[in-house]
């Protein structure tokens, strides 16, 4: 399997608070059989200079957290890194916006507001895909507004993102069925902040789909990830 969303990058968000909770998010992912995880901490960006102070941050995180994993010897997924980035602006007009995209691919991991729809989501979307960025919406199952947003986003090169825990539930699997009977690319996250009350489920998650259909779940859980990511 391959997580496309999970904080667990130490003291960078509210995510791991730190090297040894971040090893053992990643060391329980692994055990559930996650073979490549997508670090993507918050992001809130409203210049270019909050561009580089996320990379600059992220590197020292990243940086911290491979010392730990090596002295422990721990095994965890292969990472790869990114961010969750909030668009609460048009975020296309920075220089360096590609710099938030996974690393060396073209696609983004963003988040709206839960409950508040802004008229010009599907604008900043597009304005993004002007700049060859695919974004991957964010737990889409939380956007109480999702099937207006949905409908606006017609023909757009849109990846959607359902968090793990969610596809536990009848409403999670009926939405995952609806985007998949679309033609939609969707992919499945974690969205693992913790070891406590958010922690990863994805294991399960990729059992229960498997169970309903595995093409989709091959799909959902590892195919369509590996195309983002380029393995």
């Amino acid at each position: 399997m391959i997580d496309v969303h999970s904080h667990c990058l130490p003291a960078l968000d509210d995510g791991a608070k730190d090297v040894s909770e971040s090893i053992d998010m990643l060391v329980n992912s692994f055990a559930q059989g996650v073979e490549r995880c997508i670090c993507t901490p918050h992001a809130i960006v409203h210049s270019d200079r909050d561009i580089v102070r996320l990379i600059e941050k992220r590197s020292k995180s990243i940086e911290q957290l491979k010392e730990g994993i090596a002295q422990k010897q721990a095994s965890v997924p292969e990472l790869h890194y990114g961010f969750e980035v909030f668009l609460d602006n048009d975020i296309s007009v920075y220089d360096n916006v590609d710099k938030l995209c996974i690393e060396n691919t073209r696609y983004m991991l963003v988040e709206m507001s839960f409950t508040k729809y802004n008229e010009k989501y599907a604008e900043w979307l597009y304005s993004l895909s002007l700049k060859g960025i695919v974004p991957i919406l964010a737990h889409v199952e939380r956007y109480t507004y999702f099937n207006k947003l949905f409908g606006e986003l017609g023909g757009f090169d849109v990846v959607y993102q359902i968090n793990a825990g969610t596809l536990l539930k009848s409403e999670g699997k009926k939405l995952l069925n609806e985007l998949y009977d679309y033609g939609c690319n969707v992919v499945c996250g974690s969205d693992m902040h913790n070891m406590l009350f958010r922690r990863s489920k994805i294991g399960k998650a990729f059992q229960k789909i498997d169970k309903l259909d595995s093409r989709i779940a091959k799909d959902v859980f590892k195919n369509t990830a590996k195309q983002i990511i380029g393995v």
